[in-house]
């Protein structure tokens, strides 16, 4: 299946490893032009290296963090700036920290909002003119009848086939009455006019926030619930929002996933008898998901294969999830 996503440009906030470094990647499968924004330069440079050996034809790593209100603005505009516009938007900034009701003051409220929400908030407000003048982009190539057909000459008892209309970029230029009138004048003249294939398909931008299944029931920490919470009705509001300026979007709740460098890894290190006794107890597979199961859902969901799933949290977690 082609996700359209070829020479579409997005931006991963948190991207060097674990679900953002796979989520890169599979981006890169598909053809995207990326920028890749995390603390750490050596994993990040990395990371990009192994996306353009997977196929992206541009990669932008951007050393910057993302819980730094100036730090992460400048390395959006530096996307924005090289990737000539974006077209999606990936947050993935997160992390728990433990705590209850009573220990928990309000300088560990902040710190647990300022990784898990506000980085979030931040780049969608940060990459929404980037976001907003892309979708236009994108309708005004649709309008264009140039553009949005294919016409062909089909062989005697065979169907007619035709290529998907190109990519917008930024130097096709705009067409007036005249180039449109010439246009279709054009077409009456052919045998077969079909029109492009899924053209509504490529015209939303795409803002996703992964999240967690802990943003949806209990089982984390209370204040990593609580940001992760927020972040999914931040996306569903979001969504109510931002369609009308061209932007879809949505979140994702992975469940508990192992990757290098990860929670569960240091974890399972620490306390293998334990960390395996909660993997039968509470995943029905009996095992961790992986970074790549998540990242191949984000993929397909910032695809214009997916549409028409707006302000939806989907759950990537091998059944783990209580709730329904």
């Amino acid at each position: 299946m082609d996700l359209y996503l070829r020479s579409k440009s997005a931006l991963l906030v948190g991207a060097s490893r674990g679900i953002g470094g796979a989520t890169a990647l599979a981006l890169a499968r598909e053809g995207c032009r990326l920028a890749l924004i995390a603390r750490g330069p050596g994993e990040l440079e990395a990371r990009a290296e192994a996306c353009l050996q997977a196929g992206a034809p541009e990669v932008v790593p951007l050393a910057a963090d993302a819980t730094d209100p100036l730090e992460l603005q400048s390395a959006i505009d530096e996307a924005g700036r090289r990737l000539n516009g974006l077209d999606i938007l990936i947050t993935l900034v997160g992390g728990s920290q433990p705590g209850g009701t009573a220990d928990t003051d309000d300088d560990g409220w902040e710190r647990a909002l300022g990784r898990n929400l506000m980085p979030a908030v931040r780049a969608s407000r940060g990459a929404l003119p980037y976001l907003v003048q892309s979708a236009a982009r994108n309708v005004a190539y649709e309008q264009n009848p140039a553009r949005q057909v294919a016409t062909v000459r089909s062989p005697p008892g065979k169907s007619a086939l035709h290529e998907p209309a190109p990519p917008f970029t930024a130097a096709t230029p705009p067409m007036g009455a005249a180039a449109r009138a010439s246009a279709a004048a054009e077409t009456m003249e052919l045998d077969l006019v079909r029109p492009a294939e899924a053209p509504h398909l490529r015209r939303a931008s795409v803002i996703l926030h992964v999240a967690s299944i802990w943003g949806r029931e209990g089982g984390g920490p209370l204040t990593y619930n609580a940001a992760k919470a927020a972040l999914i009705s931040l996306a569903h509001e979001q969504a109510r929002e931002l369609a009308a300026r061209g932007v879809r979007v949505c979140s994702v709740a992975p469940g508990s996933t192992l990757h290098p460098g990860g929670s569960w890894e240091r974890r399972l290190q620490k306390d293998p008898a334990g960390t395996s006794a909660f993997v039968q107890r509470e995943i029905p597979w009996g095992r961790f998901g992986t970074a790549e199961e998540v990242a191949d859902v984000i993929t397909f969901l910032c695809s214009p294969r997916a549409s028409w799933v707006s302000g939806a949290c989907v759950v990537v977690d091998g059944g783990q999830s209580k709730g329904f």
